[in-house]
């Protein structure tokens, strides 16, 4: 028995742009690009599995090479590779507490879609930023995506896949649902 994910129970449009809301391992849609939540360091692990690392170089070594590591500025957006692009969104900075801004999210959200627009990317995956290593609301996020793409009307991307857990699909969607109605009545 396979279980099939009903894409257009989830989805919503604002503007141009259909936005599904989807589990990580159910996409609605193949993506020309995939976001991840990131530090300034890039330290952050996407799943919630730890790395094992073999290093046997000594400690001073390695305390030396990652100082010596790029550190990028919050709200950054960079590629981190190729088929599909893999964006790190810079929205955590490890030596704040909190360790995110709302303003940082912002501006990472900005630098995506302008990235999607210069790059002509018709589909993106895109985690709800700063809820994953942070303890922004799903609610917030959402309010910063809808304003986000009503008030930069653009024609990429044309499709977003939130990616959200299977049990928070739901719940999502009863939040998304309202933030779209009562922003394109303002």
């Amino acid at each position: 028995m396979k279980l099939v994910w009903d894409s257009q129970q989830f989805k919503v449009q604002i503007v141009q742009t259909d936005i599904y809301i989807a589990p990580n391992n159910c996409p609605p849609f193949s993506v020309k690009a995939i976001v991840e939540e990131q530090d300034t360091s890039l330290v952050l692990e996407p799943t919630d599995e730890l790395p094992e690392y073999n290093d046997s170089r000594p400690v001073w070594y390695q305390a030396n090479t990652l100082e010596l590591q790029k550190v990028y500025r919050p709200g950054e957006v960079i590629v981190k590779s190729y088929n599909p692009i893999r964006l790190s969104a810079i929205v955590h900075d490890l030596d704040c507490d909190p360790s995110w801004k709302i303003d940082w999210i912002k501006t990472a959200i900005k630098n995506i879609f302008s990235f999607c627009d210069e790059k002509q990317l018709a589909s993106l995956a895109l985690p709800l930023l700063g809820t994953q290593f942070g303890k922004l609301k799903n609610k917030a996020f959402l309010k910063l995506l809808v304003s986000h793409l009503l008030l930069n009307q653009s024609d990429y991307p044309q499709r977003i896949w939130l990616l959200v857990s299977a049990d928070n699909c739901q719940r999502v969607s009863e939040i998304l649902n309202p933030l779209v109605v009562n922003f394109q009545c303002k």
